[in-house]
């Protein structure tokens, strides 16, 4: 009987080292569950960082475009200034001179910052031809064009 008692007492000793056993076990799985969930969320949170990193680079190239087309706009507004000023002194020069060598060498300066092409040049020609205020009719015709006209 003592054996049977004995081999009783390792059989439940067994079944509780087993219960032990698959406690810890599934204590483990729910460990397991746990922590795949957990790195599930964190590859979407990886994935949403990547998403995010190239939409902030797509916004940082875009203002970075932004940034240098407004700069040289600033430029060639600035620069425009500058040969608008350089316009108006040569204007000046040239309504304000009765000396016809120094109006001759100003008027190709004239012509090229208006950017005049041939047929321009020619009527400019023919008008100081016909009378000594043909540039100026002409100049005051022109701008009413560019100003008026155009607009």
């Amino acid at each position: 009987f003592k054996i049977v008692e004995k081999e009783k007492q390792e059989i439940e000793e067994k079944n509780k080292h087993q219960k032990t056993i698959d406690e810890i076990m599934l204590n483990n799985q729910d460990e397991k569950n746990k922590l795949f969930i957990e790195i599930e969320k964190n590859r979407k949170r990886i994935q949403d960082l990547y998403i995010k990193i190239t939409d902030l680079e797509k916004e940082k190239y875009n203002l970075s475009k932004e940034k240098e087309n407004s700069i040289q706009l600033l430029n060639k507004q600035k620069s425009s200034g500058a040969n608008l000023n350089y316009l108006k002194n040569i204007m000046i020069s040239f309504l304000s001179t009765n000396d016809k060598s120094i109006q001759e060498r100003l008027l190709p300066v004239i012509y090229k910052s208006l950017n005049f092409n041939e047929s321009e040049v020619k009527m400019v020609v023919e008008g100081r031809n016909k009378n000594n205020h043909g540039i100026l009719s002409y100049y005051i015709h022109r701008t009413y064009v560019i100003v008026f006209e155009n607009s």
